[in-house]
């Protein structure tokens, strides 16, 4: 679910200047500063060429950027674009590309810009950071259920950990969710206007989906829980619950679903499905293809480049405002900084 087409609109939005100008518009917004701060991040993504465009331009003092293991044509893109951007804006001596985390010196970074699957998150970089650095999560936590980042073993380490909550107003991606969750049911070829809806959503996200599929038609039926539902047939049953380390829908509760949507549709927003289940008891999913653990079954990139720009410039101030609390310890036990206003 995440190869170079997914991302199309960000290389258009960037060769007409209108990222540019998002970036700049949300950082004015944010009041976005990064003076004085060294930054690493990988250079894999084009969200990654986000991240490193919104440092260069709120003024970091140094950005490192970390290529992916093995050169890739898409690493190779977003390393074009940023030194494009970089030698338009003057800021080349500023960001420093490396193919290495061995080429830098850990003790000068005050904040690893963290992706769900950046290549950073490993016990042997992170022990050589010193307490002061803060790993700021360009995600919400939520997100982070398997592999990379574990927050709540850290026992080798004492870093402070930023991150952001998208269903807060403050962060800029709230406005999006009910658009992206209707261009998901779209996607899997269904209409909306008259669509009958179980949206599951146990989080801060349910008026917002709520309210946006209401308004395009939908008729919406809400629960936190499919325990909740004790009968009814619906057109399309939307999974928005928050994610965990176990299936948010398994064997138990797949079961039910062929009465509640017998000709219907299962979509999987938020939260993991047990798709072995699903395919025993013939129920359909969207996407086909299972998006990773823990993450959206849509990337915010679909709706184009403002989405990710929000939530790119207000994870980096979540970050600064944690780096700023200088003279707090540093968090223990998977406690994240509040930080995200």
């Amino acid at each position: 679910m995440s190869d170079f087409n997914d991302n199309s609109t960000i290389w258009v939005d960037l060769s007409s200047g209108k990222l540019v100008k998002l970036i700049e518009q949300r950082i004015e917004e944010c009041h976005l500063d990064l003076g004085d701060l060294t930054i690493l991040t990988d250079a894999r993504t084009e969200e990654d060429g986000i991240t490193l465009l919104t440092a260069a331009r709120a003024g970091a003092r140094r950005i490192i950027a970390v290529g992916p293991p093995r050169p890739t044509v898409r690493g190779a893109q977003v390393e074009a674009m940023v030194r494009r951007f970089a030698a338009e804006e003057g800021l080349e001596s500023r960001i420093q590309f490396v193919n290495s985390v061995k080429e830098v010196d850990l003790d000068q970074v005050d904040i690893v810009a963290l992706d769900r699957q950046s290549s950073l998150i490993k016990p042997a970089i992170l022990q050589q950071l010193p307490s002061s650095t803060v790993l700021g999560l360009m995600f919400d936590s939520r997100n982070a259920v398997s592999g990379g980042l574990d927050i709540t073993n850290r026992s080798s380490y004492e870093l402070q950990i930023s991150d952001i909550n998208i269903a807060d107003p403050r962060v800029g991606v709230l406005e999006f969710l009910s658009p992206l969750c209707q261009l998901q049911i779209q996607q899997a070829g269904l209409s909306l206007p008259g669509l009958q809806c179980l949206l599951l959503c146990d989080n801060e996200m349910a008026p917002a989906l709520a309210g946006g599929l209401t308004r395009a038609g939908a008729q919406v039926t809400v629960r936190e829980t499919l325990e909740q539902v004790e009968s009814g047939v619906y057109d399309a049953l939307i999974l928005a619950l928050t994610p965990s380390r176990d299936y948010r829908l398994d064997l138990n509760a797949i079961s039910r679903l062929p009465d509640l949507i017998p000709h219907g549709m299962l979509l999987q927003f938020w939260g993991d499905i047990d798709r072995s289940a699903a395919r025993y008891f013939s129920v359909e999913i969207w996407p086909p293809v299972h998006p990773g653990r823990g993450q959206m079954g849509i990337r915010l990139s679909a709706l184009g480049s403002e989405p990710v720009v929000a939530l790119r410039v207000s994870a980096l101030k979540a970050a600064v405002a944690a780096r700023r609390l200088s003279s707090l310890p540093p968090h223990r036990g998977g406690q994240l900084a509040a930080a995200s206003g």
